[in-house]
């Protein structure tokens, strides 16, 4: 099981006591400050790091609330970037969660994160880190999350027979049409990736971006 870090949010004061009393055993909670979010990602001190924030109305859709949760954690777990090892291993374990917002700057935030130039830390960090929030601005399209479970089913070409991955296609075709959810597809891969033991699969945050049980607060 993933262990998740714990973001820092802050919440209005108007909203129901209840959804901030099931919030609180998982993230750091601080008052509000007025300017209508329901729940807004803090920027840790020691760097301006990205802010997502979802207002009352979009609250109430279920959809938005998990899109709120998806980069909120994806930003808590940047929170904790200290080096350049770390910045390393966090760009390869959100990889494709951050290719389902937009895989050019995905590409780009590699190469940052790959250092050629031999930078500081702190420069590579910054630079990372104002990439990331210009990411972050894009949704993650249908035909995003289908170009990265392509990417995914990529890993399982020597494994499956046509038969399987005709019907692997099929399902990510009833997802682009609305007859299925992504999660069908993604918890289909995922158990590939346990049953063939592809490791670097099975780290990557695309699969379990939050914990599902805060979706349904």
């Amino acid at each position: 099981m993933r262990n998740f870090p714990v973001p820092h949010i802050q919440i209005e004061d108007d909203v129901h006591q209840e959804i901030k009393e099931e919030l609180a055993p998982y993230m750091k909670i601080t008052a509000g400050s007025g300017d209508g979010s329901v729940l807004k990602e803090l920027p840790a001190s020691k760097a301006q790091i990205p802010v997502v924030c979802v207002t009352e109305n979009q609250w109430e859709s279920i959809q938005l609330r998990k899109e709120f949760f998806r980069k909120l954690y994806v930003l808590a777990y940047f929170r904790h970037v200290e080096n350049a090892k770390q910045l390393f291993a966090f760009h390869s374990e959100n990889k494709y969660l951050l290719m389902s917002y937009h895989s050019y700057l995905l590409k780009q935030l590699g190469a940052i994160a790959a250092n050629h130039k031999q930078e500081s830390f702190t420069k590579v960090r910054n630079t990372y880190n104002e990439k990331l929030e210009e990411l972050l601005k894009y949704p993650a399209k249908a035909s995003s999350h289908v170009n990265v479970c392509q990417h995914i089913a990529g890993y399982f070409k020597h494994e499956l027979t046509e038969n399987e991955k005709e019907a692997l296609k099929s399902k990510m075709m009833e997802y682009l049409d609305g007859s299925t959810s992504l999660s069908v597809i993604t918890e289909q891969l995922y158990s590939l990736a346990d049953r063939y033991q592809k490791d670097y699969l099975l780290q990557q945050t695309y699969f379990a971006p939050y914990p599902t049980y805060l979706v349904t607060i």
